[in-house]
């Protein structure tokens, strides 16, 4: 066996170990973020699933059904066919309420209908499709019943519990941004994150914030945007931002913070059980 072909096996057997580890390592990062949204999903599916509407759209009778992008019908992706499965002004039932990292799908059914089709039956769903990864701010009754609002009456689906399917992030009251100061000049009345050092670009429109939390898989949100898991730095505009941090077992731990510009800086989430 010559020499290249021993290192080319070598490499290969070390790319095999190498690429289950990382596997793992990231499903179990994954599956921690996403089992924290299992009781919220769970929450909303008990909520919407069997309520009865009445529909403002028909559902075209395809295997894509009604699609709204971003709150708007997506007229581009509608079918050419007047078949419909379902007709506005139609009573449905919801069958099944589905939510994803970029949509929500809802299967319904007129009542007493069977499904149009044999082998593959078409159902008549809605599917809200959004152009950003959903976040625990959106996991609410009353923000998805305004999505749904355009495709059917949301009379009916209420939002009396959505104080119970709402994660345990505090409601900002939402404040017109300060303009960039200086570095040398804090917002006033907000606090700053500890000043590390100055940043090797002389750019004083951004400064970089580490945020650390002792809590394991600590979630990052910064102005209501995921941002990743801590200890994360994060380069940011120079300004008012909100940060929310958020560990399994922890109450949710927010505070808005003056980000200086030029500089990297760090703040110390300290959420508590």
């Amino acid at each position: 066996m010559s020499k290249r072909t021993i290192q080319i096996s070598i490499s290969i057997a070390t790319i095999c170990l190498i690429l289950p580890a990382l596997a793992v390592f990231g499903q179990e990062r994954r599956l921690t973020y996403e089992n924290w949204y299992g009781d919220v999903k769970k929450t909303l599916a008990d909520h919407y699933t069997g309520k009865t509407v009445k529909l403002k759209m028909a559902i075209p009778a395809t295997r894509r059904g009604l699609e709204l992008v971003d709150g708007s019908l997506d007229r581009a992706a509608a079918a050419p066919s007047t078949e419909t499965l379902a007709q506005s002004g139609d009573e449905v039932t919801i069958q099944s309420f589905i939510v994803r990292d970029t949509d929500i799908e809802l299967l319904v059914n007129k009542n007493g209908e069977k499904p149009k089709g044999w082998f593959f039956p078409k159902k008549p769903r809605i599917k809200l499709r959004f152009s950003r990864e959903l976040t625990a701010k959106d996991m609410t009754i009353e923000t998805i019943n305004r999505w749904l609002s355009p495709a059917m009456d949301v009379t009916a689906l209420g939002s009396t519990q959505q104080a119970s399917v709402a994660p345990p992030t505090p409601v900002v009251k939402e404040t017109p941004a300060p303009p960039v100061a200086k570095s040398s000049e804090p917002s006033a009345g907000l606090p700053t994150p500890t000043i590390l050092n100055d940043l090797a670009t002389s750019d004083a429109n951004y400064g970089e914030l580490t945020v650390e939390c002792p809590g394991k898989y600590a979630r990052i949100y910064i102005d209501d945007a995921y941002s990743g898991f801590a200890p994360r730095t994060i380069r940011l505009r120079a300004g008012v931002h909100s940060i929310l941090v958020m560990a399994d077992g922890h109450s949710a731990w927010e505070q808005r913070l003056f980000i200086p510009g030029g500089k990297a800086s760090v703040v110390k989430a300290q959420p508590t059980r």
